[in-house]
């Protein structure tokens, strides 16, 4: 006799719970459907940075996994599907969000009254466009903030003259929230002298001072 083997039926994914994720962050998805099989079932996120790990088929319809979000994956959607013998089902979408930024480090930390500085930020979550950058008080205006990748920016501050003097916060803000404070410092630039000591000398002399 003939033995009939019924074809393992492609798999069908309809939903992804939750269909989004913030960059940096590890996210449980549950994801529905038909045809999924216990031990036999892969699922791929396309695009880099989303890791896919622990992948539990709980039955024919139903599934679970853990998406791993790098910080600087690339924001947008991207197409899911789900792996079995019988073949890879139709793409459903998973997007990655933005988190709110974070500030690591600056440099400079400080500048001088009356200068126009560059200072490059260095952190995650920068959006590639619609940062911005604030600092605390009053003198000191950013001029323009360049982001250029999800790691690092600059951010251009014209320091006025009468600027006072000393740290002042700064941030950076982008559609997700704003980051914590960075500590930028005014200093004065301008060399001062308080006290000659001695105040005098007498002719045909050699005289140590200290100023």
């Amino acid at each position: 006799f003939v033995q009939l083997v019924s074809p393992v039926p492609v798999p069908v994914l309809n939903v992804i719970t939750p269909a989004s994720g913030t960059a940096g962050t590890t996210v449980p998805v549950s994801l529905s459907g038909l045809y999924f099989v216990n031990g036999a079932t892969s699922v791929v996120v396309s695009g880099t940075g989303v890791t896919v790990s622990a992948v539990s088929v709980s039955g024919i319809s139903d599934l679970t996994a853990t998406f791993a979000i790098d910080p600087t994956a690339p924001l947008g959607a991207r197409n899911v599907t789900v792996t079995t013998a019988g073949g890879t089902s139709a793409a459903q979408t998973f997007t990655v969000t933005v988190g709110v930024p974070t500030i690591s480090s600056i440099t400079p930390t400080y500048a001088g009254q009356g200068e126009t500085v560059s200072v490059n930020v260095t952190g995650t979550n920068f959006e590639l466009s619609g940062m911005t950058a604030a600092v605390s008080g009053t003198g000191v205006a950013v001029s323009g903030v360049t982001v250029n990748s999800t790691t690092s920016a600059t951010v251009f501050l014209v320091i006025d003259p009468a600027a006072t003097l000393g740290a002042r916060n700064l941030t950076m803000t982008n559609s997700a929230g704003t980051s914590n404070a960075v500590v930028f410092t005014v200093q004065n630039t301008q060399a001062t002298l308080t006290s000659i000591t001695p105040a005098s000398g007498v002719q045909g002399a050699v005289v140590p001072v200290t100023l």
